[in-house]
């Protein structure tokens, strides 16, 4: 268990750069850096979004979704569990990194400042708190003692390495759930996003940024 703050900071740098169009004066940087949060926390691209992206949103929702699935592979592989995450198991992983990004609380300034080719625009992240999550799957925690003490005490049997670890997973992932939902939040951040014009009537919020503001929505 001592990889689970491992892991955790993997899942935290996934992001989506992606492209939101400008035509003359009726851009909305508020709408689009909401639209951006939106997909980010729930995964899936507004439904009212068609004129803020620079793509049709069937190739924006795509690219999340590709992302999405790149990212729970860097999450199986960081915890040695690609045997368990196989079939329907994965959609058991699949829901935990949901369950993790829905559970973030973000507020999104409904002012914003233009500056040269640039629109500037405030969200106050509130992060998760995941400080006692992590203590209690470390190698130390609750989490670990029960487990410790189902074998110990005969309540669970191992009958094989594999089968260990298959029960293991299914209990931690589980249990993770329950926390996530539980979790508290610690002091609310603000970012100022840039939306920053490519010369052609698209901004872009630079990947540096969308990188940061992952970050911001977990605190460990």
């Amino acid at each position: 268990m001592k990889r689970i703050k491992i892991f955790l900071a993997v899942l935290c740098v996934f992001t989506v750069s992606v492209a939101f169009a400008g035509c003359g004066n009726s851009f909305d940087p508020v709408a689009a850096v909401e639209a951006e949060m939106e997909l980010l926390t729930t995964g899936t691209v507004p439904e009212d979004a068609d004129d803020l992206y620079s793509e049709d949103l069937k190739t924006v929702q795509s690219e999340y979704d590709k992302e999405f699935q790149a990212e729970v592979d860097a999450l199986v592989k960081e915890l040695d569990c690609a045997a368990y995450a196989e079939g329907d198991r994965r959609a058991k992983v699949e829901k935990f990194c949901r369950e993790l990004f829905a559970k973030c609380k973000y507020e999104v300034s409904q002012d914003y400042t233009e500056k040269d080719d640039t629109y500037l625009v405030d969200v106050t992240i509130e992060p998760v708190d995941f400080a006692p999550i992590i203590s209690k799957v470390s190698e130390n925690g609750e989490f670990v003692q029960k487990w410790k003490d189902k074998i110990s005490s005969g309540e669970y049997t191992v009958t094989s390495e594999e089968q260990l670890m298959t029960d293991l997973y299914d209990d931690l992932f589980d249990y993770l759930s329950a926390e996530i939902d539980k979790a508290g939040y610690a002091k609310a951040e603000t970012i100022t996003l840039k939306l920053k014009d490519n010369g052609k009537g698209v901004y872009n919020i630079s990947q540096d940024q969308t990188d940061k503001l992952a970050e911001m929505l977990f605190s460990f």
